[in-house]
This record gives structure tokens, C-alpha cells and sequence, in this order.
């Protein structure tokens, strides 16, 4: 499938009233260092602290009330998985995020409301 600049149009749609409108900045100091003009996208004051909220709010807001009522399922133990556990939220559907049994304790507990969003399994190999 090539995507077309309106499916960039449809997504923005979608997920507009879900997400912060981050700002762009400039760093004077880094362009002079490297003499050209760099933009800086501040997604870490984006939901959740990462870019990540925009991917995984599309992706649940994509599926249609059939699909979606079958759960969502993905394997991560960071900020996608995150993602996706707050949109399913969004959205009362559930979502189950897979992460490696040796992830660290702080990926694994979370320690906010959205690792409560979803159910975590953990494989175990061997």
C-alpha cells in the first residue's frame, strides 16, 4: 500500500482531538555549531512523554467497533505499548501488550494509571 498525503490528512483527523499540538523549536547554538538550520519537534510534551501517542492513537482509531471488540495485542515493553494500552483505553476496548520476562521492573510496573490499561503477559522461552 503507498500512502497518499490525504491517508497523512485522514490520520491527523483522527487523532486531533486526542493528542497535544507540540511545539517546534530551535536550538541558535546547535545551528551555529553546524552551520544549517535544525528543527527540533518537542514530543516529549506530547501524551504519554513520546511521539509514540500519535502511532498508537491512529492504529486504535483506525479499527472499526468489530474488530476492536476482539481486544488489541501488541509486544513491547516501552512507550508503544504504552500507547496503544491508552488509546484501547480511550476507546473501552482491551488491550494486552506482551513484554519480555527480563524487561526492567520500571518498564514492567509502570507506575502510572496507563500499564493498568492493559494486560501484560510476559513468554517465557525455553
Amino acid at each position: 500500500m503507498s500512502i497518499k498525503f490525504s491517508h497523512i490528512e485522514e490520520a491527523h483527523e483522527r487523532i486531533k482531538p486526542h493528542i497535544h499540538r507540540t511545539p517546534i523549536m530551535q536550538s541558535q547554538e546547535i545551528n551555529k555549531l553546524l552551520g544549517c538550520e535544525l528543527y527540533f519537534k518537542a514530543e516529549n510534551l506530547q501524551k504519554l512523554g513520546a511521539f509514540k501517542a500519535r502511532g498508537g492513537c491512529n492504529a486504535v482509531f483506525s479499527m472499526d467497533a468489530k474488530s476492536l471488540a476482539k481486544g488489541v495485542i501488541t509486544h513491547s515493553s516501552g512507550n508503544h505499548g504504552a500507547a496503544l494500552a491508552w488509546a484501547a483505553a480511550l476507546r473501552g476496548a482491551n488491550c494486552t501488550v506482551v513484554m519480555p520476562e527480563n524487561a526492567p521492573l520500571v518498564k514492567k510496573t509502570g507506575g502510572s494509571w496507563l500499564w493498568r490499561q492493559g494486560h501484560r503477559m510476559y513468554p517465557h522461552y525455553g
